[in-house]
Parts: C-alpha cells; sequence; structure tokens
C-alpha cells in the first residue's frame, strides 16, 4: 500500500494540533473530512493516539513521536508491504530528498529508508528513524561556522574544525585505528583533516574525533577513501537512547564482521533459552507458513555483550540470508536478528523481481549483490552457518540493558567508547554517533572470498594532543 502525497503530512498536522491542545480546525464535507478521519485512523494505529505518558520520559516520548511524524511528512514517497515469508511482522518504507534540508549530498538524488517491527508503530518508526538517522550523518550548511558567544550552535550541537594546539584527540594505537579505518596513511598529519567535537563515554571528557569517522562531507568537499558507514549511528527517544542504540549496532557489526572472518566460532542457541525467551513461539508468528526454515547461531566475541545471527533458506538449502542483533537484553538481541532476518529477505526478492521485470540493467549495485547472493551463497557454500561446540548459557549471566552496563563490558575487554551528537534540530529527532577504536565497522560481503583474519589488539585508554 502507497500512501498518496501529503497524507503523512496531513497526520503530523493533526497530531501538533492535538499536543498544542488546539481544536481541529473545521472542515468541509467530502473528501477533507474524510482525509481528518484517514489521517486519526492512521495516528491510532500508529498508537499515537490519544496522546500517552507523562513526566519527563513522557514528554520525551510525545516529542520523538511528533518529531518521527513531522519527519515523514517529508518523505516523497511512503509505503508498506507485505513480507511473505513474515506475515506475521511489518514493514515500513520511504523515499525523501536531503536536498529537501538544503544538504548537498553527492550520489543519488534520493534515500531510500526502510523499517521493520513486530508493530506498525515499531516499522514506522524504524524507518523514519533511519531517515533521520541517514540526513543527520550527511555535513548540513553551518557546520563548519562558529556561533557568536550566547548564540546556540545551528542546525546541531557539533561542529566540524580544524584542530588546534592542545586539543584532545584520539592518540596511539587509538589514532593508528582510525586512519586505517578511513583508509589514510598511518603517519597522517593530524591538522591535515577535519574533526568533530565529541567526547569519551567513559569519563564524559571531551575529544575531537575525525569528521570522516561521524559524517559524509557536503558535494565538492574531498572524502575519506572509506567514508563513514550506518554503522553506529542510530536515533532515539532521547539523546542516552540514541546513544545506547548506537553503541548495540557498532558491537553488533563487529561480532558479526569477526564472525564471518572465521574469528568467532558459531555456536548453537539452546532449544530452552528459545523457549524461556519466547522466541519459538515469535518465529511461528512472525514466519507462518513460510517455506524457509530459519535457525539462530551465536556469535558473541571477546566482549560479552550477547550477539546473534538469524538466518534462512529454502528447503534445499540455497539462498541463505541472514540478520543480525547485539544486545545485554538476549531476547532484545534475537528478536532484532529475526527482524532483520525477514526485512533481508524481502530486499533480496524485490531484487529480484525487479530483475525479472525490468532486466539486469535496470539494477542497483545494491540489487546486483542481492542477486549474486541468491544464486551464489547456499548452506553449501559456507560451513560457518552451521554451528559448532556447545550452547552458552545467558542465564547466569544476565545484566540488565543500559548504556553504563554495555560500556563497563567494552573496559573489560579494553575498549573506549566516543559519542557525537548529530541531533539536527530542524529534524527534532535525537541522533547519536559511536565510535569505538579497535571494533569492526566493515559489513561482511558474503559473495566475495572471505579475506585472512586481521588482528586488532584493544587499544588502551590513552589521550594526546599532538
Amino acid at each position: 500500500m502507497e500512501f498518496e502525497q501529503g497524507f503523512l503530512a496531513a497526520c503530523a498536522e493533526a497530531l501538533q494540533q492535538i499536543e498544542d491542545a488546539r481544536p481541529l480546525e473545521p472542515q468541509p464535507r467530502g473528501t477533507v473530512s474524510s482525509l481528518r478521519k484517514r489521517t486519526q485512523a492512521f495516528l491510532t494505529a500508529l498508537g499515537y493516539l490519544p496522546p500517552q505518558g507523562a513526566g519527563l520520559a513522557g514528554r520525551d516520548l510525545r516529542r520523538n513521536r511528533l518529531a518521527l511524524i513531522s519527519l515523514s511528512g517529508w518523505f516523497d514517497r511512503a509505503f508498506q508491504l507485505q513480507m511473505r515469508h513474515a506475515p506475521g511482522a511489518h514493514f515500513f518504507g520511504g523515499q525523501l530528498s536531503p536536498l529537501s534540508f538544503a544538504i548537498a549530498a553527492s550520489g543519488d538524488r534520493f534515500l531510500g529508508v526502510a523499517g521493520r517491527g513486530l508493530t506498525l508503530q515499531q516499522a514506522f518508526e524504524s524507518c523514519v528513524g533511519e531517515a533521520a538517522e541517514r540526513l543527520s550523518a550527511f555535513e548540513w550548511p553551518g557546520d563548519r561556522e562558529r556561533p557568536a558567544p550566547g548564540q546556540a550552535a545551528w542546525p546541531a550541537p557539533l561542529q566540524i574544525r580544524a584542530k588546534a594546539a592542545g586539543d584532545p584527540i584520539l592518540a596511539g594505537c587509538e589514532l593508528s585505528w582510525a586512519w586505517r579505518r578511513m583508509g589514510l596513511p598511518f603517519d597522517q598529519d593530524p591538522r591535515g583533516v577535519d574533526w568533530v567535537e565529541g567526547m569519551s563515554l567513559v569519563d564524559g571528557e571531551p575529544r575531537l574525533l575525525p569528521a570522516a569517522l561521524c559524517l559524509r562531507p557536503a558535494a565538492g568537499r574531498p572524502d575519506a577513501p572509506n567514508p563513514a558507514g550506518s554503522a553506529g549511528c542510530a536515533a532515539g527517544a532521547s539523546l542516552p537512547a540514541a546513544t545506547l542504540a548506537a553503541l548495540e549496532e557498532v558491537i553488533e557489526r563487529d561480532a558479526a564482521v569477526r564472525w564471518w572472518r572465521g574469528e568467532t566460532s558459531p555456536c548453537p542457541v539452546a532449544p530452552e533459552l528459545l523457549s524461556r525467551l519466547g522466541l519459538d513461539e515469535l518465529g511461528r508468528q512472525v514466519r507462518g507458513d513460510s517455506p524457509r526454515r530459519h535457525w539462530f547461531l551465536d556469535i558473541t566475541g571477546d566482549l560479552q555483550v550477547p550477539a546473534f545471527v538469524a538466518l534462512s533458506a529454502e528447503p534445499d538449502g540455497r539462498a541463505v540470508v541472514g540478520g543480525y542483533g547485539a544486545s545485554l537484553d538476549p531476547r532484545r538481541a534475537l528478536t532484532n536478528a529475526l527482524l532483520e532476518l525477514c526485512q533481508r529477505e524481502l530486499t533480496q526478492e524485490l531484487a529480484l523481481q525487479k530483475r525479472e521485470r525490468r532486466g539486469v540493467r535496470a539494477l542497483s549495485a545494491a540489487d546486483l549483490r542481492w542477486v549474486e547472493q541468491h544464486a551464489r551463497v547456499s548452506l553449501d557454500s559456507h560451513d560457518r552457518f552451521r554451528a559448532g561446540g556447545p550452547p552458552r548459557s545467558w542465564s547466569d549471566r544476565a545484566e540488565p540493558r543500559s548504556l553504563a552496563a554495555t560500556l563497563s563490558r567494552l573496559a573489560d575487554a579494553g575498549y573506549d567508547a566516543y559519542c557525537v551528537d548529530l541531533s539536527r534540530r530542524p529534524l527534532g529527532v535525537k541522533v547519536a554517533r559511536v565510535v569505538v577504536p579497535g571494533l569492526e565497522t566493515e559489513r561482511p560481503d558474503w559473495t566475495v572470498p572471505t579475506r585472512s583474519a586481521i588482528t586488532v589488539e584493544a587499544c588502551p585508554r590513552a589521550v594526546g594532543a599532538l
């Protein structure tokens, strides 16, 4: 189902009027009153009506929902799709242009964004949250301007600037990791790159981070050989929530890379754990009668934050697809992996349909990767799709999910974490970028030979001014 142009903007206006306690403006009979009914029906289906939540947490929740529905009003396209192999889950997709926000981004004119969830609300917020993340990770006009004394920075708290004498930056092996991640030489002069102001999540002290690790530059400005990716950038109802989500994403990516490179041996997930966490029943509800069987592997590494990959294949073992999840809450990690698997199955199916209807020439680079993966990746093509060894027991190591507890696991393994507030005031959505020197950030490519593992030592805590 595709939403008509302007419908989500009308939903945003209706919710804003309700939040402001303003009566809805009188409308003439006919199509406009029908639009009002449909906007209220959609907001109710999202769980946004009636407005809920009291206190500070409730205000954050309502503010975030209003910001998300307002941002969705900028979508040039918005649609819902049924997932053939996950009829019990929801998918929401959209398309919008950075130019609508005066962002001079290189590359495609439109951004395609998508989200999934167990409810329509989760899928919608996942999709629009991704839009906020991707828009916030571009360089905006004003990011290089220093505000006047007493004036708030616009459009975000961050500022892109050169390093000055005495500025605290990454040092030692952390800085070497940053140069390697960006594709720059190890003897790179720090004065030759742009920096953004962030802070250490360990001690709260300010720290400059290379801008190319956090942002995509404006069109016409040079980018690093390896530009900033999506891993470690997340939106949330509050900055701490966004920071935790971004940190979990970094840990998830590191676990996925090390599993794919063979550094982490996958373990089975005990049926007792799946039953206790309700994942067996959830799988039946989400997957329905799909002929594709699915299973989980435990790919937790040295960080000791539960990390899983959910895999599925055709009955004959062809066309393996996977999704990842990591969190101190094993149920959350497993659920995220399952839902990402479902979304990736749909993405691959859409690429195959596009090839069939429009031909190979119409396929994007991402489409071609999905088509190639469908043809080449099977249970027999990679032994890492099968578990070895006994399952891990998470019951005796359970710990409530929190930013502090997750950072503690990183510290125990010898890693520091840094954060940049990417929240853009025109968007109204809290967005954080988290960088953990020493962890892997590249996306595993299942269609190319696996390169030999590279040992990356955990970086000791070190801050220096070069």
